[in-house]
């Protein structure tokens, strides 16, 4: 397998997740209005939780930049960069689906984290396997990845409330 296909096949899995927070978030906000474990992971601890749109905005940013980090490990032949993307991913994968036992049912994101974490696991597998990856490359790109990104996404919730008023008043 090339590297990228394996890129390719990470933003699928990226998007196709962020396609189901963007479609359900609302709505299971509004069903989730009264439960205290649902409101504390979704609400609480949130600066402003952003409208449908402001979402859609939101991942469109984290697509460019991740779309961005895989292609410069294409182009540059860093194949352990795409891995640690991969594995970032997987770990927020994971949180959906701790976040959906701790409310005891499906929340926005751990259907499509449940579906594509086997695939996000047999592609960092596969391909491993049929290449030489150097671990401790792996182990830094994984942190150079979280490094980037995890501070990107907070600063997109920090700027969800300027998206919000942006979007509103973009076509008046």
């Amino acid at each position: 397998m090339s590297t990228g296909l394996l890129a390719l096949v990470g933003l699928a899995c990226f998007m196709v997740h962020e396609f189901e927070e963007i479609a359900f978030i609302r709505p299971w906000l509004a069903m989730t209005e009264g439960w205290a474990d649902a409101r504390d992971m979704w609400s609480t601890r949130r600066w402003a939780y952003p409208s449908s749109e402001a979402i859609a905005l939101m991942i469109a940013e984290q697509f460019v930049l991740v779309a961005l980090i895989l292609a410069v490990a294409v182009a540059v032949g860093w194949p352990e960069l795409i891995i640690g993307a991969f594995i970032v991913h997987g770990l927020h994968l994971f949180v959906h689906m701790a976040d959906a036992v701790r409310v005891r049912r499906w929340s926005p994101g751990s259907v499509t984290a449940a579906a594509t974490l086997p695939l996000v696991a047999s592609m960092i597998g596969w391909f491993v396997a049929g290449k030489s990856i150097d671990p401790g490359w792996v182990a830094a790109s994984t942190v150079i990845v979280a490094a980037i990104i995890f501070p990107n996404l907070i600063m997109l919730h920090h700027l969800a409330a300027r998206l919000d008023r942006f979007i509103s008043s973009a076509y008046r």
